[in-house]
């Protein structure tokens, strides 16, 4: 079993550190963002909302090509092509395709002398992150991608993945309502447990796309 990657700042684990694509890690070839082209910018976006639908900090190195026979070559990228990797446009395009905003960080490591882009993605705090614009035939209005264990970014593939992301959406407002209560309630007033309902996170899908 893999083990988890428990520090945001192991960028060499995560670059070097497995040999193949895993659920919360993937790789990327050695390409500038400007050199990629529209669309596989879109699929860097449906990872992007992907991983921020999983229960776990995701991670997409860049740098990383596969090889012919299946395996990866750390082959690391120019500084210019780093330098491409600007979170502020880069967030405006996944702006516009994911609601609510995923929340991801860049990064730019040298890592055994060769430069990378590593895209650190957190998961959602309230409900999942829903596309709401379609692209092609990479994302499409409406769906909710999610990370799958073979390493894929896909629609919600099952009646249960759906259902343990409602769980969670559920479980997530829960605890954030009762910290609001506490500020503002005070210490020592004993436990508060509000009523929770996955009827409320169908409300509010309802609401944002207007079904």
């Amino acid at each position: 079993m893999t083990q988890p990657i428990d520090s945001a700042l192991d960028f060499e684990r995560i670059v070097f550190g497995f040999d193949r694509e895993i659920a919360t890690i993937e790789y990327k070839g050695a390409f500038g963002w400007d050199e990629i082209g529209r669309e596989a910018q879109r699929e860097l976006v449906r990872d992007l909302i992907a991983f921020g639908n999983s229960d776990a900090i995701g991670y997409i190195a860049i740098g990383v090509s596969k090889t012919e026979s299946g395996g990866f070559d750390r082959v690391g990228l120019t500084t210019e092509q780093a330098g491409s990797y600007d979170p502020s446009p880069i967030g405006v395009i996944v702006r516009q395709f994911a609601d609510p905003e995923v929340r991801f960080t860049i990064h730019t490591p040298t890592l055994q002398g060769k430069n990378f882009v590593i895209l650190r993605v957190v998961p959602f705090e309230t409900v999942p992150h829903i596309c709401k614009t379609s692209y092609a035939s990479v994302l499409e209005q409406a769906a909710i991608y999610v990370r799958t264990d073979n390493a894929e970014s896909v629609k919600v593939p099952t009646a249960e993945h759906m259902r343990r992301l409602v769980e969670r959406a559920t479980f997530n407002q829960r605890d954030r309502l009762l910290a609001q209560i506490r500020e503002l309630v005070g210490p020592g007033t004993g436990p508060t447990q509000p009523p929770t309902s996955t009827q409320s996170f169908r409300d509010q899908i309802a609401r944002r796309f207007g079904r």
